[in-house]
């Protein structure tokens, strides 16, 4: 998709027409790599990846309280104070609160991965459907497209953004068909509004090519080719499964220590 353009060719509404549906093309780009291939991606990650991570975090977690339990208790024996198992695991779940948070959300990530990857995916006709729809309500509806719309067209943007981001086809059919009843926002009729118009959305396509191309540069773009790499795979399940075998191990030794302590 062009950037430039020679604006002594067309005439000052071509130029702003073009420009917006230029802009909403974009938009449906970044939304796209952000609602739908980020998200196939990451569940690839968490799918070939990520759970062990998950798995690894739990027992360095495990592995930090006990030590701090442990530490607690030998403290207390030092200073001839009773020791209270129970007052010294509520102040640990406090402590680690954060952390446990963490836990959940990962295990939450790691059943949504294969939630999704074992989900049926949509054919390319309702594929095109779907993108070629958001083009057209992005072009008319979008706030940054159409910032002298009328407030009922923000219900109507909302619901098409809903309805790309779960990629529900009935919702995108219901919001096209809404809208054939809204007021379409005209364009200035002034040169200078025109004008101004022009450099306004050549504005917004410029920060749109930048912001894909940072997207693209982001995990979990960063790593897609390396997520269909085999080698790759192995490599780093290979380094985690290690890890996770030391810190068990760990885990092991300070179980036994916080015995011998009790």
């Amino acid at each position: 998709m062009e950037l430039f353009h020679d604006f002594n060719l067309e005439s000052p509404e071509k130029a702003v027409k073009r420009l917006k549906r230029q802009a909403a093309r974009l938009i449906e780009e970044r939304d796209s790599l952000l609602y739908h291939s980020a998200k196939t991606l990451e569940a690839e990650y968490m799918s070939k990846i990520g759970y062990l991570q998950y798995e690894l975090f739990a027992l360095q977690g495990h592995a930090m309280k006990t030590k701090r339990k442990i530490e607690f208790i030998n403290a207390l024996k030092r200073n001839n104070k009773p020791v209270d198992v129970d007052k010294i695991d509520r102040f640990l779940d406090r402590e680690y609160r954060p952390f446990h948070q963490r836990m959940s959300s990962m295990a939450y990530e790691v059943v949504q991965a294969r939630t999704m990857l074992s989900s049926p995916y949509l054919n390319p006709s309702d594929v095109e459907f779907l993108r070629t729809s958001y083009i057209s309500l992005v072009e008319v509806l979008h706030p940054d497209l159409n910032p002298s719309a009328p407030s009922e067209h923000d219900v109507l943007w909302e619901r098409a953004a809903d309805a790309y981001d779960a990629c529900d086809l009935d919702m995108m059919r219901t919001v096209t068909e809404l809208y054939g009843d809204s007021e379409k926002e005209e364009l200035p009729t002034d040169p200078v509004q025109l004008e101004q118009e022009r450099k306004r959305l050549l504005g917004i396509v410029r920060n749109l090519f930048n912001e894909i191309e940072k997207i693209r540069g982001d995990f979990p773009f960063s790593i897609a080719e390396a997520l269909f790499d085999t080698s790759y795979i192995s490599e780093q399940r290979k380094d985690i499964s290690d890890q996770i075998a030391e810190t068990q191990a760990l885990c092991d030794k300070l179980s036994d220590e916080l015995k011998s302590t009790l």
